[in-house]
C-alpha cells in the first residue's frame, strides 16, 4: 500500500513525504550533493546550462576564430559576438515574470519535463544550423534556448526550499551555483573546441548536444514532485502585465528589492566580462584558442572555489556579509588587467606555450582567477536571501522578479559595451572602466546589507 501511495502522489502532482529535510545540524555540501531530492534538480541543471553555453559559445567562436568570421571585419565580429549574448539575455526581460507566474500556479516538475523535451528540438535546429552555416537561425534558436532557461529558472530557485532545510538552503544554493558556474565554463570550453575542430566539428557538436539534452531529459524524471503554490492564480495573457506586477511585488518587500539589485550587479559586471574575454584574448593579448581555453579553466576553478567557499564561511547562516569585501577584490583585479594588458606577442596569434614563458601573464591569469574567486563567493547568498525572505506563494514570482532585474543588468551591459565601444574605448580600457565600477558597486553592496563586513569593522572602531 506504501508504494501505490508514492504512485498516486506522483500521478496527482503532491509532495512526497521526504521532500523536506529534517535535519538539526548543518549538512555539509558533500551530504546535500548525494541527497536524492536535490541530486535530480542539480545533474538537470548542469546539463541544461552546459547545454546552453556549449550551443551560445560555439556560435561566439564560429564568428570570433572560425570561417564564419573571415566574412566580416574586425568591428562587424565584435558587434555579432555583442547581439549573440543579446539573444540569449532579452528573453530573461521578456518572459521571467511570466515564467515565475506559471511555476507558482503549475507544477514545477511537469514543466520542467516539458522544458527539457524543447530543448531537444531547439538544440536539433541548432545543430543544423551548424551545419549549414546559417548565421539567422543560429541567432533564432540561441533565441529560443534563452527563453527555455528563462523558463526554467525561477523553478529551479522555487524547488530549492521545498527540497532542503532552511540551514542546508546557502549550501544548497552554492551547488547550484558552482554547477552553474562549471557548466557555464565547461559549455564554453566544449563549445569552442568541438566547433572549432578542422573536420566534423559541427556534426560533432549536434551529436553532444543531442546526448545530452536527452540525458538530461532522463535525469529530470527522478525529480520529486513538490506542492504547487498557488493554484488559484490568474495568468495574463500579456507578459508585460506580469513585469509589472512582479516589480509591485518586490516594491513591497523594500529588503528583498535591494538584495535583487545588489545580485543584478553582479550579472551585469558578469554580461561584461564573459562578453569581452574572447576578444580580450583574440585581440589584445593576441592569443590563439588555446589560450582562451586555459582562461576558462582557470575561471572554473575560481568560481568553484569561491561558491564552496562562501558556504563554508557562513556555515549555514544565510546572509551576505562578505559580498562587498568580494565586490572590491573583482574591481581591484580587473583594474589591475586594464592596466597591464598589451599585445603578449607581435604578428601571429601567441601559443599556450608562449603565454607560459611570458611573466606578465602569470599576473594577468592570477587576476582573472581572483574575480572568480570573489564572483562565485559574491553571488551565492543573494539568491539564497532571496528565497529565503520571499513568502511562499510568491516565491517563483519573486525569483522571477530577480530574474527580470538580471537580465536588465545583462543587457545594460551590453549596451554599456556598445556605448565605450562608441567612444573610442579598447579591450583594455574597458576593462579598467568595469573594475572601477565594481568598486562603486560595493559602496552600493555595503550601503544594502545591514549585516555587512565593513560596517561591523566601523561599529568595532567606534566602540574602541
Amino acid at each position: 500500500m506504501e508504494t501505490s501511495h508514492k504512485h498516486l502522489c506522483i500521478i496527482r502532482g503532491d509532495s512526497l513525504p521526504d521532500v523536506k529535510i529534517i535535519d538539526k545540524e548543518v549538512p555539509t555540501i558533500s551530504k546535500i550533493v548525494i541527497m536524492k531530492r536535490f541530486s535530480a534538480l542539480f545533474f538537470t541543471q548542469f546539463l541544461t546550462s552546459f547545454n546552453d553555453n556549449f550551443f551560445k559559445n560555439a556560435i561566439v567562436a564560429l564568428l570570433t576564430f572560425g570561417l564564419i568570421s573571415k566574412g566580416y571585419d574586425d568591428g562587424t565580429k565584435q558587434n555579432l559576438v555583442v547581439m549573440a549574448g543579446m539573444s540569449f539575455v532579452v528573453p530573461y526581460f521578456l518572459f521571467s515574470a511570466l515564467a515565475g507566474k506559471l511555476a507558482d500556479k503549475y507544477d514545477r516538475v511537469l514543466q520542467v519535463r516539458l522544458i527539457k523535451l524543447s530543448e531537444i528540438i531547439i538544440l536539433g535546429i541548432g545543430g543544423y544550423a551548424f551545419l549549414i552555416e546559417s548565421v539567422p537561425l543560429m541567432f533564432a534558436m540561441l533565441f529560443l534556448m534563452g527563453t527555455h532557461s528563462t523558463f526554467f529558472s525561477p523553478i529551479k530557485f522555487g524547488l530549492l526550499p521545498a527540497y532542503l532545510h532552511k540551514n542546508a538552503l546557502v549550501g544548497g544554493n552554492a551547488l547550484i551555483e558552482m554547477a552553474t558556474f562549471m557548466a557555464i565554463i565547461l559549455g564554453t570550453i566544449a563549445g569552442t573546441q568541438v566547433i572549432l575542430l578542422p573536420k566534423h566539428g559541427a556534426e560533432i557538436a549536434l551529436a553532444t548536444m543531442g546526448i545530452l539534452a536527452i540525458l538530461g531529459y532522463l535525469i529530470c524524471l527522478k525529480m520529486p514532485r513538490a506542492p504547487i503554490a498557488d493554484k488559484e492564480m490568474h495568468v495574463s495573457k500579456n507578459p508585460f502585465a506580469h513585469i509589472m506586477e512582479v516589480f509591485g511585488l518586490m516594491r513591497a518587500y523594500p529588503q528583498i528589492l535591494k538584495y535583487i539589485v545588489a545580485g543584478g550587479w553582479f550579472w551585469f559586471f558578469a554580461a561584461v566580462m564573459m562578453t569581452l574575454f574572447p576578444l580580450y584574448i583574440k585581440d589584445t593579448l593576441n592569443m590563439n584558442k588555446d589560450v582562451y581555453t586555459l582562461f576558462l579553466v582557470l575561471f572554473s576553478v575560481g568560481v568553484g572555489i569561491g561558491s564552496v567557499l562562501c558556504a563554508k564561511i557562513l556555515a549555514g547562516s544565510i546572509s551576505a556579509r562578505y559580498a562587498a569585501l568580494m565586490a572590491i577584490l573583482m574591481g581591484v583585479a580587473t583594474i589591475d588587467i586594464g592596466i597591464i594588458s598589451q599585445p603578449l606577442v607581435i604578428g601571429e596569434a601567441g601559443t599556450l606555450a608562449q603565454l607560459l614563458d611570458i611573466p606578465i601573464s602569470w599576473r594577468i591569469m592570477f587576476d582573472f582567477t581572483l574575480i572568480s574567486t570573489a564572483g562565485g563567493a559574491y553571488i551565492v547568498p543573494f539568491f539564497a536571501l532571496v528565497q529565503d525572505l520571499s513568502p511562499n506563494k510568491i516565491k517563483s514570482r519573486m525569483i522571477a522578479g530577480n530574474n527580470v532585474v538580471n537580465a536588465i543588468a545583462m543587457t545594460t551591459g551590453a549596451l554599456y559595451i556598445f556605448l565605450l565601444k562608441y567612444i573610442g574605448l579598447d579591450i583594455a580600457q574597458m576593462m579598467f572602466c568595469t573594475g572601477v565600477l565594481s568598486l562603486l558597486g560595493a559602496l552600493i553592496v555595503h550601503l544594502v546589507t545591514p549585516d555587512c563586513f565593513f560596517s561591523r569593522l566601523i561599529g568595532r572602531a567606534k566602540n574602541h
